[in-house]
């Protein structure tokens, strides 16, 4: 994302974009991998650690992206952006882990995905005896997983002006 805004090839918005469709992209790949090929999960996410991180060093040459001159940005200001409630800083950011929480309890625990995951994660045999596309909601978890874990990096380099392809390291 910051790449292509630090280059002046797209704006924030469609950066952010592309971030986050890059990152479905990654977690399909993972699911599909995990789901077809019946490689533990475990082995798919570590190996494509590796993968996403060389890329990264790469693309960025190994230098941290500057992310400071995304500050007054409508976009950065609706993902981390600050106001007072009181003598208290409250950050946007609360809002969206907040609004994460609920939206996906409800998913859970109130609609039929929410069941169809408990019963994967439960019993994989009993659900597909059931009728429950145990590989298709794999598949979706992985890429809600992926999606929500760009989301929380994006917010993160916002936050800290700072987006380094070796953060994370060691």
């Amino acid at each position: 994302m910051w790449t292509l805004y630090n280059a002046g090839l797209t704006s924030l918005f469609v950066g952010f974009v592309v971030a986050l469709l890059i990152s479905a992209a990654i977690g399909l790949f993972n699911g599909l991998f995990v789901t077809r090929l019946k490689i533990p999960s475990f082995l798919v996410t570590l190996g494509m650690l590796l993968v996403v991180r060389g890329v990264a060093l790469f693309v960025t040459d190994g230098f941290p992206q500057r992310t400071w001159s995304a500050s007054g940005l409508w976009l950065s200001n609706l993902l981390v952006g600050d106001f007072h409630i009181g003598p208290f800083r409250v950050y946007a950011s609360l809002f969206w882990f907040i609004a994460a929480a609920i939206i996906l309890s409800y998913m859970l625990t109130q609609s039929k995905f929410g069941n169809w995951i408990q019963a994967a994660g439960g019993n994989s045999v009993a659900a597909r005896a059931r009728g429950v596309n145990v590989n298709g909601v794999k598949v979706w978890l992985f890429v809600l997983s992926a999606v929500m874990s760009a989301f929380a990096g994006i917010i993160s380099s916002i936050r800290t002006s700072a987006a380094n392809p070796n953060s994370g390291t060691g």
